[in-house]
């Protein structure tokens, strides 16, 4: 994406194909996002801040900190945070999502950009109890998916054995995967062997978890396994 005059380059890349599409507004909802909106622009701008600001969050928070095999900590994402949420990366949102074209991006200043992106949510949220608004919830998820920020795909692999990474408390713990039977990699690691080695030319057997929980619990009744 191309720098427009005036503006600082962008902070924090993202996908710009892998963006939801906006929730829909009626064309009067639209008129107070023009930029010469003065005060209905900057409270509308406020309001999408907060609600923006709370969807990254639950986004973010299910990422494991000090506990995963990259080494990601607090830190980083916190550093991730401010970037998604700041002027900086709305302005180019609103660039992307048409809010703002080319050539009015060269005219105007780039924290306005970033208001009417905001100001776009902020109006969102407040029509989304009426029929003006549709795809509001759908909207917050997508857009703070891995998909459309390539820093967290890196940052955030998928596991060896397909999990996703495992939801934080509200202290910053990791919550243990709530399993029947098997509750860490380890013993799922254990189980996978010991159907090896109990259930020989059974291959599939060992790629399947849904499988495997069948096999564990068939290898307790025999008393060949405990968890």
């Amino acid at each position: 994406m191309e720098t427009p005059s005036g503006w600082t380059p962008l902070v924090l890349r993202f996908n710009d194909s892998a963006l939801p599409t906006l929730p829909w507004l009626a064309e009067t909802a639209k008129y107070s996002l023009h930029p010469c909106g003065g005060e209905t622009l900057k409270h509308l701008a406020w309001n999408g801040d907060s609600v923006l600001k709370g969807a990254a969050t639950r986004a973010l928070v299910r990422y494991p900190i000090n506990r995963n095999r990259s080494g990601v900590d607090k830190n980083w994402i916190s550093m991730f945070r401010g970037r998604v949420l700041s002027n900086n990366v709305f302005s180019y949102l609103a660039l992307s999502y048409d809010l703002v074209n080319e050539e009015t991006a060269a005219t105007i200043a780039q924290k306005r950009a970033a208001d009417l992106f905001g100001a776009y949510v902020g109006a969102s949220d407040l029509k989304r109890e009426s029929h003006q608004s549709h795809g509001m919830t759908e909207f917050l998820r997508e857009l703070f998916s891995e998909a459309v920020w390539p820093d967290l795909q890196l940052r955030f692999p998928e596991q060896d054995d397909g999990s996703q990474c495992s939801p934080a408390t509200s202290d910053g713990e990791i919550e243990e995967p709530k399993r029947k039977g098997v509750k860490s990699r380890e013993k799922w690691k254990r189980l996978r062997k010991l159907v090896a080695e109990r259930f020989p030319g059974r291959g599939p057997l060992g790629q399947s978890r849904h499988a495997l929980r069948r096999a564990g619990r068939r290898l307790r009744e025999a008393g060949y396994w405990k968890h």
